[in-house]
This record gives C-alpha cells, sequence and structure tokens, in this order.
C-alpha cells in the first residue's frame, strides 16, 4: 500500500490551519490519544518533541535543529566517520534472503540518519542554508559512497532503508 505523500509547505500550512482550530483541550485530547497508539521504540521520540525549545523563544530555536544548531555539522561528521570506519558493521556475507552480498549488524545507523537529515531540514527552515547545505552533502556523498565490507549494514541502500522522504530531502538541498 503505498502512502500518499505531501509536500512540507502545504503539510504545515494544513496543520497550521487545522491547529488554531483548536482549542487547548481539544490538543491534548488527539496528542494523547495519537500516544497512546505509538508503537513502544517511538515513545521516546515522541517525548522529546515536548523537550524542545520553543521556535518563537527569541525568534528561532536554540536547541538542535535551528539556526542555533551549532553542533550540527560536527555530529555530522561524526556520523560519517563512524559510517566509514564501520563502528555498525558486525561482519560481511551472502544473504539468502536479500540474494546478495551485503553488511550485517546494528542498525540503529536509519535512526541517527533520520534524525541528522531532520536537523539539517530543521536548519533550513530556520534560514540556515549554508550549514543545511553542507550537513545534506555530507550525508547524501556517504550514503552513496562503496564501502569495502563496511559502512551501512542492512538488505538494501541506505535511502530505501531511512525513514526520511529522500525526494524531499534533495528537493531541499537543491533549493
Amino acid at each position: 500500500m503505498r502512502r500518499e505523500s505531501v509536500g512540507l509547505g502545504p503539510f504545515l500550512e494544513g496543520l497550521e490551519q487545522r491547529l488554531d482550530a483548536l482549542s487547548a483541550g481539544q490538543l491534548r485530547e488527539i496528542l494523547v490519544d495519537h500516544a497512546t497508539r505509538l508503537p513502544a521504540d517511538e515513545r521516546a521520540g515522541f517525548l522529546a518533541l515536548f523537550d524542545q525549545p520553543s521556535r518563537t523563544e527569541g525568534g528561532v530555536a536554540s536547541g538542535a535543529g535551528g539556526a542555533g544548531d551549532a553542533t550540527l555539522l560536527a555530529d555530522v561528521e561524526s556520523f560519517v566517520d563512524d559510517i566509514a570506519a564501520g563502528l555498525y558493521v558486525d561482519g560481511w556475507g551472502y544473504d539468502p534472503d536479500y540474494r546478495d552480498h551485503r553488511a550485517f549488524g546494528d542498525e540503529t545507523w536509519t535512526f541517527e540518519l533520520d534524525h541528522l537529515l531532520d536537523r539539517a531540514g530543521l536548519a533550513l527552515l530556520a534560514g540556515d542554508a549554508t550549514t543545511a547545505r553542507e550537513a545534506y552533502r555530507q550525508l547524501f556523498d556517504a550514503m552513496e559512497d562503496e564501502y569495502d565490507e563496511g559502512g551501512f549494514p542492512g538488505a538494501g541502500t541506505p535511502q530505501e532503508l531511512v525513514a526520511t522522504d529522500m525526494g524531499e530531502s534533495k528537493h531541499r538541498y537543491l533549493r
């Protein structure tokens, strides 16, 4: 089943309209209802949304993912170095289900890559195009690099294994 894709601009506009139409009680009810249906591995990330500084405090977010995201490029470089060093790889071999050779190991890199791509997107939306462009470039380059028996473990390409809409991320990069 294919999910409907919505561009970021129309999505944010629709979200703002819907939020404006809700009372605080209605919003609380919707969030709690949504939270009760979250899989266990998504609950910590959902809670973390409420630990972020407001985007309106001082004009932009001062935490991870905005114009004040001073650590984004360092975090991207560290992640790319970890991938190149084979940190996530436990071994290399033939996968009969995948019908090809691939790296085996810790696939939590997908969450880290998704998070870094999200932060690059937030930097772009906050007006820091230079940081966003460099973060995207390094991450995209890492996903295209060939690693000898290392790199990104999993049955598929990095682009196939992450949750991020790679088409939208590439459009942001090209902006």
